[in-house]
């Protein structure tokens, strides 16, 4: 689910240690989010959308990050990485091509 700027309702990446901090009981580091973001979890990223020179996320992209990342570390969720998903689909291309090819198309 991509984040629509428009309509959902934005958390600045550098407010989320502070919105969390409750639950956790200590504060995260900002460097951490933005390795969910870049790097993620287990195969799984943090959503965000940069808007000018900064960046931002939303509630519910954290609740999704959070619930996928347990899923997958515990296997119980199979991930594919976006490098993995372009391969796929150029050997996919590839395979129609030769399809077509042969049919004369």
């Amino acid at each position: 689910m991509a984040i629509d700027a428009t309509v959902d309702d934005l958390v600045e990446l550098k407010a989320v240690p502070k919105l969390l901090q409750r639950q956790l009981g200590k504060r995260l580091n900002l460097a951490t989010l933005y390795r969910w973001q870049s790097r993620g979890i287990a195969g799984i990223r943090l959503e965000t959308v940069s808007i000018g020179s900064k960046r931002f996320t939303t509630r519910q992209a954290l609740n999704a990050f959070f619930a996928q990342s347990t899923l997958a570390k515990s296997g119980k969720l199979s991930t594919a990485t976006a490098e993995g998903i372009k391969r796929a689909k150029i050997i996919r291309d590839k395979q129609l091509e030769r399809e077509a090819q042969e049919l004369g198309i």
